[in-house]
Parts: C-alpha cells; sequence; structure tokens
C-alpha cells in the first residue's frame, strides 16, 4: 500500500502571510506619500499660521477687556468699602453671646472628688 502525503498548510498561517505582505506592499508606498505630505505642509504652512496669528490677536483682546473690566469692579468694591463701613458698636446678638460666655467663664465650678466604690462595699 501506497502511504499518502497530506502537505496541508493551516488557515492561520495563510493569514499571517498575507497580513505581512499587505504590511510591505504599504511600507513601500510610504516614502511617496511623506513626499506628498510635506508639499501639502508646505502649502497649508503659511494659511495655518495667519489664522493662528488672528486667533490670537482675538483672545488678547479679550482678556484685555475682562481684565479692564475686572479691574472696574474691583475699583467699586474698594469704594463701597470705604463709604459703607459697618457701625463700630456690636448689635444685641453678639452683646448677648459675648455676657454669656463671660458669665460661664466666671461662675464657680464645684468640684466633686471621686468615690471609690471598691472600697465602701
Amino acid at each position: 500500500m501506497a502511504t499518502k502525503k497530506i502537505n496541508k498548510i493551516p488557515t492561520p498561517l495563510y493569514a499571517a502571510a498575507g497580513a505581512g505582505d499587505l504590511a510591505y506592499e504599504k511600507l513601500r508606498e510610504l516614502p511617496q506619500k511623506v513626499t506628498q505630505l510635506r508639499g501639502r505642509v508646505a502649502e497649508l504652512r503659511p494659511v495655518v499660521e495667519e489664522r493662528v496669528r488672528r486667533r490670537a490677536h482675538a483672545a488678547q483682546g479679550k482678556a484685555t477687556a475682562v481684565f479692564g473690566d475686572l479691574v472696574a469692579r474691583g475699583e467699586r468694591v474698594v469704594r463701597t468699602a470705604r463709604t459703607d463701613r459697618p457701625s463700630e458698636q456690636p448689635t444685641t446678638e453678639v452683646k448677648a453671646v459675648t455676657a454669656a460666655k463671660t458669665a460661664q467663664k466666671k461662675a464657680p465650678t464645684k468640684r466633686t472628688r471621686p468615690t471609690d466604690t471598691a472600697q465602701e462595699q
């Protein structure tokens, strides 16, 4: 009887070989893509730089305006604080709380000596 030799390669091995071939193909295209992108960057650089300058200038203007508003607000707060000083006399509520605390401090406390209950039995 003749022996039959089977030479079957597993499917995952074919998939790995196909993935490797695809990667090699894409890598061969890479230098051409880099050249194209360099040209595109050189073409877009002036446009992007101008947009960045305009937006930075606008942001600087907004920041300056906000700062000016904060300065004006601070000036109003300080001016109001100077003219609307609270009275020097404490309120009735503050007087009552202060009096209660003073009374607690002055009140004598009766100290008792702890008794030993074990000795009394």
